[in-house]
């Protein structure tokens, strides 16, 4: 059964309705409150009474408007709340809750770190050390002890993983960690030779939108895009891509045929979520595939060896040519570095680094990530390259089992 909507009438014999109609809800304004009001003030006790702004009769019915304004925008944030296009905060969460997602909350960027020192020294847990001095600071996850030879002969020393103090994307470049802030006799240095793996702020929720729309029939569903959103679900994965050979025969990158092969990176808190997860949503018949193996027990205790990817990472180096006139502001070259890093960052699985895109972040910017394009630039020339290779002008491939992050970025 319908609601139906009230209908009002206004000066002139104008009739409006509010409340749920064919189109929506149309909600009453505090001026249609006090014109409503006031036509009803005269309906009943004469046109000719007196509603000037300093009547009582005025005064009346201006407050009582404004507490039924206060219950109209009520009724519309309740209303919105069923709409992911309106709804914001907790209930934008409840909603995306209705289909199996969940708001992805702030994490922080790891990254392993070599400590070179005395061989024995041990290394206590939540030592920190720092990008810079005063610059991001991240704390030991476990005690360490360094080993000798460990580096090389007469090069002792160990890695050891950390966690920035801070959550949120921070970047660690290659040899960005480098200044012990806890110090410990017997430990002479830190430094990183491999770029971290950049945390994320609380998913935003233009961001959770997005993730919504994309999930399709995520609940109870095996398509390709319902198992990677299921795979995004997962603590600890920020990037995931499903890949689906549903030939008779192995495809270009050795699939088998009849499978479905998961890349997640970075790799899931529980292995057991992942195997789950594909044990759940893949459809019976479909075989896993991947590097990644997990034996996972059925409800009737049948044992099955499930297989996914977590992909490697590739460090991008990217050296930037600029052509500047007088608007290029004094901290353009870092906010350009900053640009280009978190291009880098947010590529997914298999994701090339591309010349073109790069250029229209630095000069238009991230919208999704709240960063502005860099004002002043007459003319960009760049130049990339992966594992060591030589500098070149073009595109840098990545692999199906790769994602892409920030090498050394600088603008020279």
């Amino acid at each position: 059964m319908g609601v139906r909507p009230a209908i009002h009438q206004f000066g002139e014999g104008l009739l409006m309705a509010f409340g749920l109609t064919a189109t929506g809800l149309v909600v009453m304004t505090l001026a249609d409150l006090i014109d409503d009001l006031e036509a009803k003030l005269r309906a009943r006790l004469g046109a000719g009474i007196s509603l000037d702004a300093n009547s009582p009769e005025a005064f009346l019915s201006g407050i009582i408007a404004e507490a039924l304004a206060l219950a109209w925008e009520a009724l519309n944030e309740l209303y919105d709340a069923f709409n992911p296009v309106n709804a914001q905060g907790v209930q934008l969460d409840n909603l995306a809750g209705i289909i199996g997602i969940t708001r992805l909350p702030a994490s922080p960027t790891t990254v392993e770190v070599e400590l070179r020192g005395t061989a024995g020294t041990i290394i206590p847990i939540s030592s920190i050390v720092s990008k810079g001095t005063g610059g991001d600071q991240y704390t030991l996850d476990a005690a360490v002890t360094l080993v000798a030879d460990y580096f090389g002969a007469g090069d002792d020393g160990a890695d050891g993983q950390f966690t920035a103090v801070e959550t949120g994307p921070l970047q660690a470049p290659i040899s960005s960690i480098d200044t012990i802030v806890t110090p410990v006799g017997g430990w002479a240095s830190a430094s990183n030779s491999a770029a971290g793996v950049p945390g994320a702020d609380v998913e935003t929720d233009a961001e959770l939108r997005v993730r919504m729309a994309g999930s399709g029939q995520v609940i109870g569903s095996t398509t390709q895009e319902a198992i990677r959103a299921r795979l995004l679900e997962l603590d600890g994965v920020q990037v995931a891509r499903v890949y689906m050979n549903l030939t008779d025969t192995a495809d270009a990158s050795g699939r088998p045929g009849h499978t479905v092969e998961g890349v997640i990176y970075p790799a899931a808190d529980e292995d057991a979520d992942v195997a789950e997860l594909l044990w759940s949503h893949v459809a019976a018949g479909i075989a896993t595939y991947g590097t990644t193996g997990y034996t996972w027990e059925d409800s009737q205790g049948d044992e099955h060896e499930l297989y996914w990817t977590v992909a490697s990472t590739v460090a991008v180096d990217v050296n930037i040519t600029l052509t500047t006139n007088a608007d290029y502001p004094a901290d353009g070259d870092d906010q350009v570095e900053a640009l280009v890093e978190q291009y880098l960052t947010n590529n997914t699985v298999g994701e090339d680094a591309k010349l073109h895109e790069e250029i229209a972040v630095i000069t238009a910017g991230i919208p999704d990530d709240e960063l502005a394009g860099v004002p002043g630039i007459d003319s960009i020339s760049i130049q990339q390259r992966r594992d060591a290779d030589p500098f070149a002008a073009s595109n840098v491939t990545i692999d199906e089992d790769e994602t892409a992050t920030p090498g050394t970025v600088a603008v020279v």
